[in-house]
């Protein structure tokens, strides 16, 4: 981890009192509170955050697991996945769920409830929007408190991945890395890097390419786009744009501008009144980039 851990000596009377609480709650001071203890205010407010998220919102034991599952999915946040994907399945979600959403697939679900909770969470995850026929179909099965909810846990848990990516904080001890496979646009496998447990073993597969403090390799995919880097010959900014709607979902587009040339890439062939959704967001880029020079 990047940050020390805190031994009991080392905290202050304030520190203690939060552990002794988070341990109490969670049986131990684990993983993300170590960094969280760092600033006492910060860990009383996102411990609260979290347990809510986890034991006391209105959604069921088998949807917050799902919810976790997916958020730590979506940030290649392996702690999480390791600590939460058992509970997930012994809590009702099905194996084969599991598996899609570790292989950034289509996940299906037994029942409705469950498919519109889950493309609900896609959808904000993936898109950061939801469409309007998503958000009344989930709103249908949960209400307005169970939507708020979901929103809510989702934003813990987003904040949860992005902690332990960017502490470093090591895998479990006794747990292997996941191993999870990161597809890129034509859905073939990533090589992936080694992974670092607490114990300082260098071993295994990672997700996405990442090691297990979560860096991502140069060249990896996500999300059916590529994070890939200028080569020194372009010029001029570089404008990714991504269309909104389940089905273009895996649509995206590059604007290279500079040097006297435009060129335009798209991943991968877009039905013509997608392009000219394309169209329309470039040409808008365009503009902005006029007024700004």
């Amino acid at each position: 981890m990047r940050l020390p851990v805190l031994s009991e000596e080392e905290m202050n009377p304030r520190q203690q009192e939060l552990a002794a609480r988070i341990a109490g709650r969670r049986g131990a001071v684990r993983g993300p509170f170590r960094v969280w203890l760092h600033s006492p205010e910060m860990c009383e407010r996102a411990e609260s955050l979290g347990a809510f998220a986890r034991f006391d919102c209105g959604l069921p034991e088998h949807l917050r697991e799902l919810a976790l599952l997916m958020a730590a999915r979506n940030w290649d946040a392996q702690y999480s996945w390791n600590a939460h994907v058992r509970q997930a399945i012994e809590a009702g979600i099905p194996e084969a769920a599991v598996k899609a959403i570790a292989e950034k697939r289509e996940a299906v679900f037994d029942t409705e409830p469950d498919q519109a909770f889950y493309q609900f969470c896609r959808e904000i995850l993936d898109e950061h929007f939801v469409s309007d026929e998503t958000f009344a179909r989930a709103l249908d099965h949960f209400g307005a408190k169970g939507l708020v909810d979901t929103i809510g846990a989702l934003g813990n848990f987003t904040m949860l991945g992005m902690c332990l990516n960017t502490f470093q904080v090591d895998l479990q001890a006794d747990r292997e890395p996941p191993g999870l496979p990161h597809y890129g646009v034509q859905g073939e496998p990533h090589a992936h890097a080694s992974c670092r447990h607490s114990s300082g073993v260098t071993r295994g597969p990672t997700v996405g390419g990442r090691r297990a403090h979560g860096r991502r390799s140069v060249g990896t995919r996500r999300n059916g786009a590529t994070t890939s880097q200028r080569a020194p010959s372009q010029k001029g900014p570089q404008v990714r744009v991504r269309c909104g709607g389940p089905s273009l979902r895996m649509a995206s587009c590059i604007l290279l501008l500079g040097g006297g040339h435009r060129r335009l890439a798209r991943t991968p062939l877009c039905c013509p009144a997608d392009l000219d959704k394309i169209r329309g967001r470039l040409m808008l880029a365009v503009r902005i980039r006029w007024h700004t020079v």
